[in-house]
């Protein structure tokens, strides 16, 4: 299990950590208590496997 806390400056950063962070190998479950300075609500691009 990963908890991943902080901020970053964007909501779609830190969707984008917390997709990164699903893919890697060995992680079961991913808690999100990321923080962001904008909070922008758009797309997002999205990508395969890191391995």
């Amino acid at each position: 299990m990963v908890t991943l806390t902080g901020e970053l400056d964007t909501r779609a950063d830190t969707r984008l950590l917390v997709e990164f962070t699903e893919r890697l190998e060995g992680v079961v479950a991913v808690t999100d208590q990321l923080s962001c300075q904008i909070d922008q609500d758009g797309g997002y691009p999205t990508f395969g496997p890191l391995y």
